[in-house]
């Protein structure tokens, strides 16, 4: 009996081996190295760069010193006062003026001492105002934008509502809100600072202008007059406190008769205007006459002997002078005369010719205008006529030992040396320099042609065919034909795209994110679509759950039917009662297998024998 026992046991361990691996039913599992995303894109994983954007060196040129070569081999006094020699070829003067500490002087160097900002500073250490909308702030703090609706006011960003004032102000000023005055509205000069050009009087030596014109420095000993530099006062027989002829009084007084309430000079002898030589002028009364310059009840005799024109004595005239006239003193008629006079000479008639046109020669010592081009009498803009002593010549209106000119390598507008041009000489091929030198217009730092004048190209500019010109390397890999080269071309030399073109790139194709061909626009396929042969197509999975025996799949299909041995229970193949697990068909028998469950059978049987002889 136990080895009838024993024999079943081991019968039935063997057929647990056979169905232990796979499971009855069951199809396996699946390994993750075979699962494909369907969303995988070998452009995600980093290892190409479809943009392109080196950015190296683009900082490196910023700070770079101009490309000006020094005049003679770099040694101690090779470049100018404050210039700094670079690398032997380059001279580069340092300029830390409206920069912020930590800003480049414009030679390679950090600026370490410079002037306290007041407004604001840049991200490149540049110090600004601190006024406008682009760049708000103040105390030397990073600069700040405004944006809309935000304004600078007061060097600082604010919403509150703002209105420009420009009143008063020169064209380029900030007017308040963060912005710029588009109209001069400056009736005096206008003088450039660091905040922008401000408006002044215009009446004074140092600042002297009108009508928001520049303004001006009035040198030389001449006078600022209604915002213009040349007058020089005249207070002869004048009052103290009349105009000078300059827009400013008269400190002292020069008049031979009285001085009337207008501060103009009267003789002192009319009844109107009666006093003694430098008082104040009086109206005599009705039954009064200015007798010996005083206001007399004796009667009066009138005092025209001689007299052409001026005070009778008595109240009345002499007689009156003809246009363009002057009353002289001693009562006769001057007519002044100032043709061919400096604006400093007498006009003749006690006056000086101070409305005359300034003269372009010179002026001799009785005041007249020369033409200044004479040995004897050189000069111009109304200087004092110089003589030149030998070998000097009067050229140009100005005394010099005698030029030869020299045109050599200059261009026709160049100067000669000798006061002139160089207009005879050939066309330059060239560029012309600030000196009117023909440069070959071949160089980054004289680069033109054909006469005009020389231009510095830029960094990432290189003077090509005697033009500035932009260096740029086209870039096509894996773009569409159509797509931009990155210089202003297209890719059109590339093949033609197999799959979809993407923002110029040329995909594959067939994702269901970028699905096409033929180098037509990528599309994306919608829920229910898959790409299939690069175009998005609808597609059904087929749903057999609780299905069988025919039943529909939902896409057109049919569901399986149950294999022997199961039969169709509410869409669930079960097994019939008389099958056993190894008749399914997800049983995985093996060779091995099937001899171990009928090696155990027979050794059961040979048990059950034995038992019985026994």
């Amino acid at each position: 009996m136990r080895r009838l026992i024993s024999s079943c046991v081991l019968s039935f361990s063997l057929i647990l081996m056979l169905f232990a691996p796979a499971g009855c039913g069951s199809s396996g599992t699946t390994s993750d190295e075979d699962y494909t995303d369907p969303n995988w894109n070998p452009f995600d994983s980093g290892t190409q760069d479809l943009g392109n954007t080196d950015t190296a060196g683009v900082d490196a040129a910023t700070d770079a010193p101009p490309d000006v070569p020094c005049v003679l081999p770099c040694g101690e006094n090779c470049c100018g006062e404050g210039e700094l020699c670079l690398e032997g070829n380059v001279c580069c003067k340092p300029n830390c003026d409206d920069k912020c500490v930590g800003g480049s002087d414009g030679c390679g160097n950090i600026c370490t001492k410079v002037p306290e900002c007041t407004g604001c500073c840049t991200d490149d250490k540049v110090c600004k105002p601190g006024t406008f909308n682009d760049f708000c702030g103040k105390a030397g703090l990073a600069c700040q934008t405004c944006a809309a609706p935000l304004t600078c006011q007061g060097q600082i960003c604010s919403n509150s509502p703002c209105t420009p004032q420009c009143d008063d102000k020169c064209a380029g000023a900030a007017d308040g809100c963060g912005g710029l005055c588009a109209e001069n509205k400056c009736t005096g000069c206008c003088q450039d600072q660091v905040t922008g050009p401000i408006c002044l009087f215009g009446n004074t030596q140092d600042a002297c202008g009108k009508d928001g014109a520049p303004c001006q420095v009035c040198s030389g000993g001449s006078l600022c007059a209604g915002g213009l530099c040349g007058c020089t006062p005249d207070c002869t027989g004048k009052c103290q406190g009349a105009d000078n002829g300059c827009g400013s009084a008269c400190t002292t007084s020069d008049c031979n008769g009285c001085c009337a309430a207008d501060f103009s000079c009267q003789p002192g002898t009319s009844i109107a205007a009666c006093g003694k030589v430098g008082g104040t002028c009086a109206s005599c009364g009705p039954d009064q006459s200015c007798k010996e310059r005083t206001c007399t009840d004796i009667p009066c005799e009138k005092q025209c002997t001689g007299k052409q024109c001026g005070d009778d004595g008595c109240g009345g005239t002499c007689g009156t002078c003809g246009a363009n006239q002057k009353c002289m003193p001693d009562g006769t008629c001057c007519t002044p005369s100032c043709d061919g006079k400096c604006q400093s000479a007498s006009d003749g008639c006690g006056g000086t010719c101070s409305n005359n046109a300034p003269c372009v020669g010179c002026c001799d010592a009785q005041g007249t205008c020369l033409a200044g081009t004479t040995n004897a009498a050189c000069g111009l803009n109304g200087q004092t006529c110089a003589a030149c002593v030998s070998p000097e010549l009067c050229q140009n209106n100005t005394c010099q030992e005698p030029c030869v000119p020299d045109c050599t390598g200059k261009c026709p507008t160049g100067p000669d040396g000798c006061g002139g041009t160089c207009s005879p000489n050939p066309p330059c091929d060239g560029c012309c320099d600030v000196n009117g030198t023909c440069m070959g217009g071949t160089s980054a730092v004289a680069c033109g042609k054909s006469g005009a004048a020389c231009k510095v190209c830029i960094a990432g500019e290189q003077c090509l065919d005697q033009q500035c010109k932009t260096v740029c390397t086209p870039n096509c890999a894996n773009k569409c034909p159509t797509a931009s080269d990155g210089c202003g071309g297209t890719c059109s030399s590339n093949p033609a795209c197999e799959g979809c073109c993407s923002n110029g790139f040329c995909m594959p194709g067939t994702w269901t994110d970028m699905c096409g061909k033929s180098g037509q626009d990528c599309k994306v396929c919608t829920t229910g679509q898959s790409c299939l042969n690069q175009v998005c197509t609808t597609t059904c999975t087929p749903n057999c759950t609780l299905k069988c025996n025919g039943e529909s799949d939902g896409c057109g299909g049919f569901c399986p039917t149950c294999p022997s041995g199961y039969s169709c229970v509410s869409g669930v193949c079960e097994e019939d009662t008389t099958s056993d697990c190894a008749s399914t068909p997800s049983s995985n028998h093996t060779p091995l297998a099937a001899l171990l469950i009928v090696a155990g059978i027979l050794i059961s049987l040979g048990f059950r024998r034995r038992s019985k002889n026994l």
